[in-house]
């Protein structure tokens, strides 16, 4: 009996018979040897089944644990950066709150200088100086916007400008 080109046992008839084996016993045997080849071919074929489903699913198993573990650091990993996210978002809220209080200070201080007796050019560099307070006062409000947007707490401000002030502003 051979398996995948390897001898793996034997099977022998003998007969007391002078004469041999008669037809009839042959025609038995090589009928139980189709029978035993068959059996023995089923029985391979379920063997390497066998063989393969434990292989696939040690795979799969190691699959899934690695799968498991990497999905793990993962989370770990999406925590720690939406820790960083959301103190980094803290610090800008801070500092833009910080930020504002002496632009406040500038803005109103240059207001109150406008309402002094001062010729037309220096009522032009106050008009500046305030104009380019409430300019930064917006961008540290947009900073604060953004702040309040990552965390949720998003308010719409519709405003109107004056569009030749406004040009005004930035050609100066």
């Amino acid at each position: 009996i051979m398996y995948r080109d390897d001898f793996v046992g034997g099977m022998a008839w003998s007969t007391k018979n002078a004469n041999g084996f008669c037809e009839k016993e042959i025609e038995f045997f090589e009928r139980s040897l189709a029978a035993l080849t068959t059996v023995m071919r089923l029985h391979t074929n379920d063997l390497v089944k066998k063989t393969l489903m434990e292989r696939l699913e040690d795979e799969v198993t190691d699959r899934t644990r690695e799968l498991a573990t990497a999905n793990q650091s993962l989370e770990k990993a999406n925590k720690r950066l939406l820790k960083q996210s959301a103190a980094q978002l803290k610090h800008f809220a801070m500092m833009s709150h910080e930020i504002r209080t002496p632009l406040n200070c500038i803005i109103g201080i240059s207001s109150l200088l406008l309402d002094t007796g001062m010729d037309a050019t220096q009522q032009d560099y106050v008009r500046m100086i305030n104009n380019s307070g409430d300019l930064l006062c917006r961008v540290v409000n947009d900073v604060l916007d953004y702040s309040r947007l990552e965390s949720g707490n998003v308010e719409i401000n519709v405003q109107r400008t004056h569009l030749r002030e406004t040009m005004d502003t930035v050609v100066k």
